[in-house]
């Protein structure tokens, strides 16, 4: 048995419209745009990683805040992130509607997944009064809030290659912005970006 990894997204639509792979787990957006094509859908099963007992399988994304970090010690501050990110949007722009928001990282349907949890709103405005509640305002009024000196300024990583990781940083930066929070995105090959993760040197990563 020989196996072929393709890791380029787009060489591998191509390999699989001339029949030249055998499986291919596609993006959101191939899934829509490419997966009924007659070249694919002729010649290919498509399968939906979903079951009634487990529901959504596959995985799960989430960002990760380094509490050690001075921006994100306070969870008022934490909070008040997952209040400026709208991932029920997120979810139907950038992921097609082809998953949920959820509140653990259990299958959303399964026995182990708490159903009561309530995931956190999108609310810009509440998010406002929990930073500014946190100690982080504007005090210079250069457009970037700071506490005790130090800017709200961070850097976030998140593996390269990956179209939706992009995508969803760049909007939620776009959020960030608005309010006074100075992100900078930085995609990272993957093994490089492990490394960073597991020696918890990074402000936020996903």
């Amino acid at each position: 048995i020989h196996y072929k990894v393709i890791t380029d997204d787009n060489a591998a639509i191509q390999l699989l419209r001339r029949q030249e792979l055998d499986e291919l787990r596609m993006s959101p957006e191939q899934w829509v745009r490419q997966a009924t094509k007659p070249e694919i859908a002729d010649h290919y099963q498509r399968i939906t990683l979903y079951s009634p007992v487990d529901g959504y399988a596959g995985s799960f994304g989430w960002i990760g805040w380094n509490a050690q970090r001075p921006y994100f010690a306070d969870k008022r501050v934490r909070r008040a992130m997952t209040m400026l990110l709208d991932r029920d949007t997120i979810g139907e722009t950038i992921y097609r509607g082809l998953v949920r928001v959820v509140t653990g990282s259990m299958f959303p349907d399964s026995p182990s997944y708490d159903q009561s949890i309530e995931p956190w709103p999108y609310d810009p405005e509440a998010a406002y009064k929990l930073l500014d509640e946190a100690g982080w305002v504007d005090s210079d009024q250069d457009g970037i809030r700071d506490k005790d000196g130090v800017p709200f300024r961070y850097q976030w990583i998140f593996p390269s290659g990956s179209p939706e990781y992009e995508q969803l940083a760049t909007v939620f930066k776009e959020e960030q912005d608005k309010a006074g929070i100075d992100v900078t995105l930085r995609p990272l090959e993957w093994a490089t970006f492990l490394e960073s993760v597991t020696k918890r040197s990074f402000d936020a990563c996903s």
